[in-house]
C-alpha cells in the first residue's frame, strides 16, 4: 500500500511516480513530488520508483507578489 496525500492506494512492482500521476489524472501543474525524505523532479518521475509503504506528496509552485 502506498499514500499519495491522503489517499491510499495498492501497491505494485515497478511502480513509479509518473504512473501514479498518469492513473490519477493529476493536474500538469506539479513541479516536483516528495518521496521517501526526497524531492523528486517532474523531469525524473519516469525513472522514480516508488516502493511499497511509500508517502507521496505532489507539490507546485505558487507565484505571488
Amino acid at each position: 500500500m502506498i499514500t499519495v496525500g491522503a489517499k491510499a492506494l495498492p501497491w505494485r512492482e515497478g511502480l513509479t511516480l509518473a504512473d501514479i500521476v498518469r492513473e490519477l489524472d493529476l493536474p500538469e501543474g506539479y513541479a516536483y513530488a516528495s518521496l521517501a525524505g526526497k524531492l523528486i523532479w517532474k523531469k525524473d518521475w519516469a525513472a522514480a520508483a516508488v516502493p511499497d509503504g511509500a508517502k507521496i506528496r505532489f507539490h507546485g509552485f505558487i507565484a505571488g507578489g
